[in-house]
């Protein structure tokens, strides 16, 4: 998988934000449901504890690992693919 992202010139995995949507995506494609459970569309936040719960139910630890750092809730602290 990280092989075929470094290899996909067009996606920009450097962004910080691209890189939280991607694991959400990538979360959504693993459970096959959405994680719209996940925001708070009134106060327009996301419920940071529903997401742990979400990526600990992946069986592989890789990936959950992976999916753990690229949702970190501060930018910086967030991988990058480079």
């Amino acid at each position: 998988m990280l092989k075929c992202l470094k290899t996909n010139s067009h996606m920009n995995l450097t962004n910080k934000l691209g890189v939280f949507t991607f694991g959400i995506s990538l979360l959504e494609l693993i459970e096959l449901q959405s994680q719209h459970h996940i925001y708070d569309y009134e106060n327009l936040t996301i419920n940071y504890e529903e997401l742990l719960k979400s990526i600990e139910k992946v069986a592989d630890d890789d990936i959950r690992h992976i999916l753990k750092k690229m949702v970190k809730v501060a930018p910086y602290e967030r991988i990058t693919f480079t």
